[in-house]
């Protein structure tokens, strides 16, 4: 991620954001927002039910916050925080990024693909 930051910053873009690829409700509008608000804070975060976060925003890198985390874990949103205590950081409604079946289970938007007809 910190990579992904930087070489956004070396070509000359003053914020970036990047998302999960695992999530089914994640919108437009919420991508907006997170751009919206960079025009407000240093940092926008996207917390996701289980603990971990689904969008992270900046307008420079911060190398330290991608270190020393348990990643996939309840706690990386969390510690994220704790990293960002002194940066002005927004933080998005949460939403639910899929690490698990369990995480769709029961979804009617992935029944179909879950129980096929046979």
């Amino acid at each position: 991620m910190l990579q992904a930051f930087q070489e956004a910053f070396s070509v000359g873009y003053s914020e970036a954001v990047l998302i999960g690829s695992d999530l089914y409700d994640l919108t437009s509008d919420d991508l907006r927002e997170a751009f919206g608000q960079l025009n407000r804070h240093e940092v926008v975060l996207g917390p996701a039910g289980d603990g971990g976060y689904y969008l992270i925003g900046m307008k420079k890198a911060i190398p330290g916050l991608f270190q020393g985390k348990q990643w996939g874990t309840q706690t990386v949103l969390k510690e994220t925080l704790q990293n960002l205590k002194e940066v002005d950081t927004f933080l998005l409604p949460v939403r639910n990024d899929v690490d698990r079946y369990e995480d769709i289970q029961g979804n009617p938007v992935f029944e179909p693909f879950l129980n096929p007809k046979k």
